[in-house]
């Protein structure tokens, strides 16, 4: 008897002939290779979004270790031990922004 809480296929796998209940084995086949075959297919989506969000995160990680090491050279720089007429401040800002800009364009 079917309590109906998940305790095997619906009862349209059933067929009752004559007030007779016959087992209909392709019925309970068919039924948890349906289930099992929507439980694969929901893995397989869930690992791709995994793989997709590895990717992402593998990606944001890398610029952020670029973006990190640009701001520390931008910090350490020294710009009154550089050249004669670029080592004023002025000049720092400009190469600064140039600096940070590429750092920031995104790589195809």
């Amino acid at each position: 008897m079917r309590t109906g809480i998940n305790d095997g296929p619906p009862n349209s796998i059933i067929r009752h002939d004559d007030n007779r209940s016959n087992y209909d084995p392709g019925g309970w086949a068919q039924y948890y290779k349906e289930k099992y075959a929507a439980t694969l297919e929901r893995e397989r989506v869930l690992l791709e979004k995994l793989a997709a969000t590895q990717d992402s995160y593998e990606k944001v990680s890398e610029l952020a270790e670029t973006l990190t090491a640009t701001l520390r050279g931008i910090r350490d720089a020294d710009y009154k031990e550089w050249d004669e007429g670029l080592n004023n401040p002025r000049e720092f800002v400009r190469w600064a922004k140039s600096v940070a800009n590429f750092a920031l364009t995104p790589k195809n």
